[in-house]
């Protein structure tokens, strides 16, 4: 099995897709790659405007990239997908959190966007 196939059994949220973009061992830009890369991609609301109340926002797409490791050292796939979701799924979630005004897991380097510490 390849992490194309094994992504490929993955059923999540709709909207949810798993995209493997290389596998552990492909040879890219005439080096083997030690890692493969995959991306996430769901719906997503842009969180400053879901916050300020917006109720007319476009769902967009969001993108979550991860590393593959090598299938071959790897007992459980699914464990390896099931936490990529997670931590896309996490980094949304670290979006969208407020307390008492402010934003304080905004996983963007920037900080909150409304200039919340």
């Amino acid at each position: 099995m390849t992490w194309r196939e094994a992504a490929a059994l993955v059923r999540y949220k709709p909207g949810w897709t798993l995209e493997v973009h290389w596998e552990p061992g492909d040879t890219r830009d005439g080096h083997q790659q030690l890692f493969g890369a995959m991306v996430i991609h769901y719906p997503m609301r842009d969180s400053a405007r879901v916050l300020a109340g917006d109720r007319k926002i476009k769902v967009e797409d969001g993108a979550h990239l991860r590393a593959l490791p090598l299938l071959e050292k790897c007992d459980r796939p699914e464990v390896v997908l099931f936490e990529a979701i997670m931590a896309a799924e996490r980094h949304e979630a670290a979006e969208h959190f407020e307390f008492d005004g402010h934003r304080p897991f905004y996983p963007h380097g920037s900080g909150d966007p409304r200039g919340g510490a």
